[in-house]
């Protein structure tokens, strides 16, 4: 199951390299998808959240971090719109368990927001991450943060703009989890 599919492609490409007899199921709020249900004992659900508060290897991290300070305006923000953004593994799982799944596993990987690692698998992935969320920064923080924190479009462009530049710099092990 495929949550957040948007066309679909994702999971499809999924299946056709690791599973070709899987059974697909991809959800999403646009409507294309065709409407299917997953039924008790068969199949399974993958939830996948970003925890945004980001932390840093060794807590080498620098002393006024735009990147901290994005995150914790972040989270003010969206608090106060009362939807949090704070990532709990216990509290997706009791919501989980409310609808009736019981076969749980939890698996928390470090997403990286520069390419510092000599692991070239790492590298790749934090490639990744690092241009989706510094694409993604911007559109993330407008609305909460004029609506609900009062800042200006300027100061928001001026905090992700430092906060975007920070994570550039390979020195900062910076990373969110996934």
């Amino acid at each position: 199951m495929d949550l957040g599919t948007g066309t679909g492609i994702w999971a499809y490409n999924v299946v056709e390299e690791y599973a070709k007899d899987a059974e697909i199921m991809a959800v999403d709020l646009n409507q294309i998808q065709p409407a299917l249900h997953l039924a008790p004992g068969v199949g399974y659900v993958e939830q996948l959240e970003i925890d945004w508060m980001p932390r840093w290897e060794n807590d080498d991290l620098p002393i006024h971090s735009a990147l901290r300070e994005w995150a914790q305006l972040f989270q003010r923000a969206m608090h106060r719109y009362h939807r949090s953004v704070t990532v709990s593994g216990e509290a997706t799982r009791r919501r989980m368990e409310a609808a009736g799944f019981t076969d749980f596993s939890e698996t928390t990987i470090r997403c990286y927001v520069n390419p510092w690692s000599p692991d070239r698998h790492q590298r790749e992935c934090a490639r990744w991450f690092n241009l989706a969320f510094s694409l993604g920064l911007e559109a993330m923080s407008m609305m909460p943060m004029i609506d609900k924190l009062g800042m200006t479009k300027e100061d928001i462009v001026d905090l992700c703009s430092r906060a975007k530049k920070e994570m550039c710099i390979l020195r900062y092990r910076a990373y969110c989890t996934l």
